[in-house]
């Protein structure tokens, strides 16, 4: 079992280079504003790519699919 582990790779480059973008901010930076750069790529690939496919799929199949309350859930923020 633990030979097996020892051949693993993690092969996908796009999250090794975003692993690799957070440990650079967290060493430059610190722990804090690691963990701010962090939460804005998980907010903005929210409201970027999940609530654009959403519109995407109402506009295309004329459904009425809510948007995520992400904000209003984490901060107390309601948009509309």
């Amino acid at each position: 079992m633990a030979q097996s582990r020892i051949n693993l790779r993690w092969n996908f480059p796009i999250a090794q280079a975003a692993i690799k973008k957070i440990k650079s901010v967290y060493k430059e930076k610190g722990l804090l504003e690691s963990i701010a750069y962090v939460i804005a790529i998980v907010i903005g690939f929210k409201v970027v790519v999940i609530n654009g496919f959403i519109y995407l799929i109402n506009y295309l199949f004329l459904t009425n699919i809510k948007y995520g309350p992400v904000l209003y859930y984490i901060f107390g923020v309601q948009l509309i």
